[in-house]
């Protein structure tokens, strides 16, 4: 198995006015998922690569902020799972889908995370936005 360059650990915080998570790479969250690297971030949730401890797998999580309501969301996810593979077989690799969820504590509540498979990044893609700071 080739081991993944070592990248830069710094902390990462995540704040807007009455949220605020503080993650660190390296850091366990959710039992057994350890953040690698930090793939994006918009006004309402973060995305972070990580490895599942248990089967070494990748992962993506997307950790929300505490005050959003994205049933929406989780809706569009349930239906998604309800229909069958072959009714969009053609379009089934770019879909994504919910693996599971879970709750990650904060200074001024529960934020829910999503657990999905990382869409397509090249390694060289995933440096460059460390290097850059992202």
């Amino acid at each position: 198995m080739n081991q993944l360059p070592k990248l830069k650990k710094k902390p990462y915080l995540i704040t807007k006015k009455t949220h605020t998570i503080l993650c660190q790479i390296g850091d366990v969250v959710g039992c057994h998922y350890q953040i690698a690297a930090k793939l994006g971030y918009g006004g309402t949730s973060t995305v972070w690569l990580a490895r599942d401890l248990r089967d070494q797998r990748f992962w993506a999580f997307k950790v929300h902020i505490h005050t959003l309501n994205h049933g929406q969301e989780r809706e569009v996810f349930g239906h998604l799972a309800t229909v069958p593979n072959e009714e969009y077989a053609m379009a089934l690799p770019h879909v994504q889908r919910l693996e599971s969820s879970f709750k990650l504590g904060g200074t001024h509540g529960d934020h829910e995370a999503f657990v999905m498979p990382p869409m397509e990044m090249s390694l060289d893609a995933l440096l460059a936005g460390q290097r850059e700071g992202r």
